[in-house]
């Protein structure tokens, strides 16, 4: 196993990595700075500075996304900087909303979760947002949500509430983009961080970054633990497998705790990738958008 720098940036929350397999294309988020970034096939990179926090975002094609900007939905041109609001999930929530970690389910719909920005109570959900523009909530009682992927079936959703130290998962339909009872998957003691972004490989393990806990872990589909990754880093945020043969696991990472106080420097906030691992991923999926 190899852990190299793949792209050296000073990001506050560096987030949602993203690699675009169509185009070879690599994206991520930088939540507290507000900045998209976006490294092409011949290592540019291109960034864009939106009006508030960024939580996470969802390729349509190399030209639009879907962008959660605070508590709202929008769609966001590349080419332009222009952002359409397309709406809030949850109009009546408390103003601390915010949202956070989102992915796209098998059938191109953008789930996404909330977080109270204050990280004290539990007033965020899971939310989900398809390409006709509809909107509707899946999970509740949620105080900050990370970590959301899918089984390799997509018949398994999880995803972690950070700051109760606990990964779920609940039964999901693809079809309908409905999700079950959630149930505990996995959970951590304080001293080995919080759970983070997360993944799955084909074998159907999922990996997650502890943050500020300094590693990665890949848990087995009974929620127990096969492996620790130590990383060079204190803060590891998420994780995403890309690469021409999804064999390199992308890791980004934070240059700020919450407090300020500077993380690794000359490291944190930078583009991690591990290459050598026993495990492949499969290619994320775009945004299926109508119009």
């Amino acid at each position: 196993m190899q852990i190299s720098r793949f792209e050296a940036c000073e990001d506050h929350t560096g987030e949602r990595p993203y690699w675009d397999a169509d185009t070879g294309t690599f994206y991520w988020i930088d939540v507290f700075g507000r900045r998209i970034h976006r490294r092409d096939a011949a290592g540019r990179v291109q960034t864009w500075t939106l009006p508030s926090l960024i939580g996470s975002f969802a390729l349509i094609d190399p030209d639009r996304a879907v962008v959660t900007q605070h508590n709202g939905f929008f769609l966001f041109e590349f080419a332009t900087g222009r952002c359409e609001l397309l709406g809030f999930p949850d109009p009546g929530a408390s103003g601390n909303l915010r949202l956070n970690d989102g992915k796209v389910d098998s059938g191109g719909r953008f789930v996404c979760g909330g977080a109270d920005y204050f990280r004290r109570n539990p007033i965020g959900g899971l939310y989900s947002l398809d390409g006709a523009r509809h909107m509707r909530a899946l999970a509740d009682d949620i105080i900050v949500a990370n970590g959301l992927t899918w089984s390799p079936d997509g018949r398994w959703i999880y995803y972690a509430d950070s700051f109760r130290h606990v990964i779920y998962r609940a039964s999901y339909d693809p079809a309908t983009g409905a999700a079950g009872e959630r149930q505990e998957f996995a959970r951590f003691g304080k001293e080995e961080g919080m759970p983070d972004g997360a993944c799955t490989d084909t074998e159907g393990c999922l990996w997650v970054a502890m943050v500020y806990g300094g590693k990665l872990l890949r848990l087995r589909p009974d929620g127990s633990r096969e492996r620790e990754f130590p990383m060079p880093v204190k803060a590891p945020t998420s994780v995403a497998f890309g690469g021409r043969s999804m064999d390199r696991l992308f890791v980004t990472s934070k240059s700020r705790s919450a407090t300020g106080e500077a993380l690794d420097p000359g490291l944190g906030g930078s583009v991690l990738v591990i290459d050598g691992l026993p495990a492949n991923g499969h290619a994320e999926r775009r945004m299926a958008w109508q119009g």
